[in-house]
């Protein structure tokens, strides 16, 4: 979709609870948010972890954070991230990661962001300066990031 000349497109995130017979899923919230770029297949991404769910829209750099509170969810934090490529969360830590490439040489990092209440701690960062490319993977206390060259 195109708007005044730009690539646009929205966002919808919905979140559906099983119902207390177990027989249906029941939406419980929706989300819909204005994009001043147009969506590929692959330019988002959702991880949830007990009452919290993150949104990774990498063509604008940033994190959407919902929470649930009682029976609703609500948007408790937005993060914009440079370069972001991936991110992966689970139990309270997030970790973004992003990769620039130029003529010359690629440079990789990865940013450890621990949940406080409403926002996120930066806790650690580390780079490669010959990765283009990370991911992550959070399983309790261990962190696998996977790079590329």
């Amino acid at each position: 979709v195109w708007h005044d000349g730009k690539p646009q497109a929205k966002l919808y995130v919905y979140f559906f609870q099983l119902s207390e017979r177990r027989r249906d899923w029941d939406q419980t919230a929706f989300f819909q948010e204005d994009l001043t770029t147009a969506l590929g297949k692959d330019d988002f991404d959702v991880s949830m972890s007990g009452n919290v769910a993150v949104v990774g829209v990498f063509p604008q750099n940033r994190t959407i954070t919902y929470r649930r509170r009682g029976n609703n969810w609500e948007e408790s934090i937005r993060m914009n991230l440079p370069d972001m490529t991936s991110f992966s969360f689970r139990d309270g830590l997030l970790v973004v990661t992003a990769g620039v490439c130029n003529f010359l040489s690629c440079m990789s990092s990865a940013s450890f962001f621990e949940q406080s209440d409403d926002d996120w701690l930066k806790i650690d960062e580390m780079a490669i300066d010959d990765g283009d490319y990370f991911d992550a993977l959070i399983d309790g206390e261990l962190v696998v990031l996977r790079y590329r060259t």
